[in-house]
């Protein structure tokens, strides 16, 4: 449903103002307790405007009631009305707050007949309920039938399956049907003594949040009883959840695999064992259950929630005013008086982002691998539960589809669906048909995968690379290539070039980046350093088209793993032209910012090089670095690394360590562009003469 003031505003144009703009302006709520009076009596607009409206309370900065002049005349939140051009039938309805922030995007898409308009409507108080479960049972159904051809059915590799050195036996003989025992499907030397069970059947997996509280866990101690019986009394909430639900999804499911029931949590030989069949494990799972909204074990994957903010919503619109609302035709019917009213659905673009994406389990930096390689996850949310496989995106309240569309950089685009990121397994055309260009997608995928996964927590902050390795190791089939501490050797040189945003909010910038306290990556990598804002890879370019050049790389792994954990003393060798620079820190109203320029030196010709200062600087972690850095007397240098098509020169920051074997060594510290409108490109890409590094001569350098 929707409140009397939206619906004023969409079906009458209430409130509307004049602003001469190709949009409809109009003032929307007045004051913060008409809004949220109007989300409370279950307003799907107005809800989804206030949790946005509370993220700004939690930010530290003033809240937006402090912002707002009393003295002020109109609304205390805006709305503008526009169509999307190009999608005929499509409008865009967007909010703001009285000081521009944002709060919001809806799609209005106009509804074609009757026949098409299939409105949900839900009626069960608890995502525990029959409804919910048949709901999911048929979402499975369709998925594993021969309408999903890029899923893998129930036929799908039947002979010779994969199973997980260890699961939990739902249906274990011998035992009443509420219990529960661990099986071992194959030997491992510790455990030579227990009996082997083969499997038979399928199984599912977890995904969940440990959280803080003291959950029961696999031990050596425990292998033996846990064969024999696991306490099911003793099992957090979620894990009693998901066997439930696991149970009644069907008697096709047999076991669930759980991490901390199924690794030996005080075994590192037994964890990296397991993690490195992480690839696996999921691949090959049924399904994957995810306590999505849950933020700890002890939560559980049912919540509570109100139906009616589940059913789907239409709206008359009414589109007089909006440019090219009307076809020609209607323009010729028009008798000047009657507006022209659309009958549209309303779609709110922001659902699957806060439902799902960035809901508390979602936000694991383990489990991006989980969601992307288990052939199909059944999402418990907040209000509702969720769908995702290669062939459909769905929710309670888009049973059939979420919305196409989606909000990105303030642009509507075709949704992206996270699960196309890697290789696709059961359809009918094999993805690598033409290597050269699978293996170019594959690149653009991995580095869509790496700014998703970057902006993920860990618990164990050594565990970076190991969460990652079993997405590398699917990915691998198709970038066809050495992999190289989150990085792959062809296009290496252009994967240098990743950098960290600072976050800007509430008028003020901020560096949250760190590095880690123990050795994870080479400085190289884009794993060496942690930031809730991820970092942004650059563009995969040919080695012509760079002004530097990857001579050799020396990276290895701990074990056998070639994706895993990384070796301390790992280095790459690089062609470059160095310039020494200084950096300076400059205090603005905006909050700190870094500039640089060049120390000394000169141009081609021998003329002296410009103090320009430059202060388009991404430092990887300003908090570790900049200390350092002044801390070793100013030993900056800047490498040109490439000029892009708009003539924008990216540079690397290198600070220098020590010389080794006639090569000096440098550890990355950030990245610099310079546009090509602030002068002083010349200075750095131009050679001097003479023959002095410090005037910028090209040599080969070691990277750690």
């Amino acid at each position: 449903m929707i409140c009397a003031a939206c619906y004023g505003m969409l079906r009458g144009q209430d409130k509307r103002q004049w602003r001469g703009t190709f949009d409809l302006h109009f003032d929307h709520h007045t004051h913060r307790w008409e809004l949220e009076r109007s989300a409370e009596i279950g307003c799907c607009i107005c809800r989804s405007i206030q949790y946005e409206l509370r993220k700004f309370d939690h930010t530290g900065g003033p809240s937006p009631d402090e912002y707002r002049d009393p003295t002020r005349q109109g609304s205390f939140i805006s709305a503008f009305l526009s169509e999307v051009h190009e999608k005929q039938g499509l409008y865009r309805l967007d909010f703001k707050l009285h000081d521009s922030r944002s709060l919001g995007t809806f799609l209005l898409q106009q509804t074609r007949n009757e026949s098409e308009t299939r409105l949900y409507t839900p009626i069960s108080k608890n995502t525990s309920s029959n409804e919910v479960l048949q709901l999911a049972r048929y979402w499975i159904r369709r998925c594993t039938s021969r309408d999903h051809e890029s899923c893998p059915n129930e036929d799908s590799d039947n002979k010779g399956r994969f199973y997980p050195t260890r699961l939990i036996d739902l249906r274990p003989n011998g035992l009443s049907s509420d219990q529960l025992r661990l099986i071992v499907t194959r030997v491992q030397a510790q455990e030579d003594q227990f009996r082997i069970t083969k499997p038979k059947g399928f199984y599912v997996t977890l995904s969940h949040c440990w959280g803080d509280a003291e959950i029961i866990r696999l031990l050596k101690e425990s292998l033996s009883s846990f064969q024999e019986n696991i306490p099911t009394n003793e099992l957090p909430r979620t894990f009693r959840d998901a066997i439930g639900l696991a149970r009644g999804l069907g008697g096709k499911i047999r076991y669930i695999w759980i991490d901390s029931l199924c690794i030996v949590q005080d075994d590192h030989e037994d964890w990296l064992s397991e993690s490195a069949q992480m690839y696996e494990i999921y691949r090959n799972s049924y399904c994957n259950i995810s306590a999505t909204a849950a933020a700890n074990s002890d939560k559980g994957l049912f919540f509570p929630r109100n139906p009616n903010h589940l059913w789907g919503d239409e709206i008359n619109l009414n589109t007089e005013g909006i440019p090219k609302a009307r076809s020609k035709g209607e323009r010729e019917q028009h008798l000047g008086l009657e507006p022209l009213i659309r009958r549209c659905t309303i779609l709110d673009c922001s659902f699957w982002d806060r439902e799902v994406d960035k809901a508390p389990v979602n936000m694991r930096g383990w489990v991006l691998q989980e969601r992307l390689m288990a052939p199909r996850v059944l999402h418990f949310c907040q209000h509702q539960i969720a769908w995702e496989c290669r062939h459909l995106n769905a929710a309670e309240h888009f049973p059939h589809g979420i919305p196409s569309m989606e909000l990105k950089a303030d642009d509507i685009k075709e949704r992206s669906t996270l699960k196309y990121l890697i290789p696709d397994r059961y359809g009918r055309r094999p993805v690598g048909a033409i290597p050269a260009e699978a293996s170019d997608a594959a690149h653009e995928n991995w580095k869509r995968v790496i700014e998703r996964y970057s902006k993920t927590r860990l618990t164990k902050e050594e565990d970076k690379l190991i969460a990652l390795a079993g997405i590398a190791e699917m990915m691998d089939s198709q970038i066809r290539g050495r992999y190289v501490a989150g990085m792959w050797e062809r296009y290496l040189a252009s994967q240098l070039l990743w950098r960290v945003d600072p976050v800007y909010e509430n008028g003020l910038f901020s560096y949250p980046s760190r590095r880690p306290k123990c050795y994870r990556a080479p400085s190289f990598s884009w794993a060496s350093v942690d930031g809730p804002q991820g970092i942004r890879c650059g563009e995969t370019v040919r080695e012509e088209e760079l002004q530097i050049l990857v001579e050799k790389v020396n990276v290895n792994t701990k074990g056998d793993n070639r994706f895993g954990l990384v070796k301390e003393g790992s280095y790459l060798e690089l062609a470059c032209v160095l310039r020494k620079i200084n950096l300076e820190l400059q205090e603005k109203p905006a909050g700190t910012r870094y500039a640089w320029y060049l120390k000394g030196g000169k141009r081609a010709g021998g003329r002296e090089a410009t103090a320009k200062k430059h202060d388009n600087v991404y430092l990887d972690s300003p908090y570790h670095d900049f200390k350092s850095i002044q801390a070793f007397g100013g030993q900056l240098y800047c490498a040109p690394a490439r000029k892009d098509p708009a003539n924008y020169l990216i540079c690397l920051l290198l600070q220098f360590l020590r010389s080794e074997d006639r090569k000096r060594c440098f550890r990355r510290v950030g990245l610099t562009i310079i546009p090509p409108y602030e002068g002083g490109q010349e200075d750095l890409v131009s050679c001097g003469g003479g023959g002095s590094r410090e005037e910028g001569e090209r040599e080969t350098i070691c990277i750690v």
